[in-house]
């Protein structure tokens, strides 16, 4: 940066007129403009590339009232139902591709995730859940690999069973 400064210096006083300074001066304003610029973009598509995908808030979905969607690839697609402790609930997407369902308890604690294999006919599926806490739960669905396509998300109340080996917890 030093290096630049100095040149820019030299270029600037070896002017021999008002209008060659002038010149010289706007050139120079160019490049800082176009590298500033190009700084910013590049800085902006580097944060895209780090950024977690975005989450669509789709409002509230309640027991029984199925909700229709259309995800994009590379999207997230996000609804909340009131939750009670102790509750049992069972979370199902279906649709033609490969999705992933994410529940996750008050607070925003990551309760556990299900892929496409949890549920018949490679459906995503959470069954058997007790809820841990009274309060606002969320359900995510997204697509594995960027998948994506048009699906239905179902939320049920159900009866407490064993939770099969694919549930993954990765929270309290």
């Amino acid at each position: 940066m030093l290096n630049l400064l100095i040149r820019i210096i030299r270029l600037l006083s070896a002017a021999r007129s008002p209008v060659d300074l002038a010149v010289r001066a706007v050139g120079v304003a160019t490049i800082i403009v176009v590298v500033t610029v190009w700084g910013i973009k590049y800085n902006r598509s580097q944060a895209a590339k780090n950024s977690p995908p975005v989450v669509s808030d789709e409002g509230s979905i309640l027991s029984g009232t199925p909700k229709a969607g259309t995800l994009l690839p590379g999207q997230q697609m996000a609804w909340e139902f009131a939750g009670s402790k102790g509750q049992h609930i069972a979370v199902a997407v279906v649709g033609n591709w490969d999705s992933v369902l994410e529940l996750y308890r008050p607070g925003g604690i990551r309760l556990l995730t299900r892929d496409d294999n949890s549920g018949a006919d490679g459906q995503a599926l959470i069954d058997g859940v007790t809820l841990p806490d009274d309060g606002v739960y969320r359900i995510v669905v997204s697509g594995r690999k960027g998948e994506a396509g048009v699906f239905k998300l179902f939320i049920t109340d159900s009866e407490k069973r064993p939770q099969p080996a694919i549930l993954q917890k990765v929270g309290n």
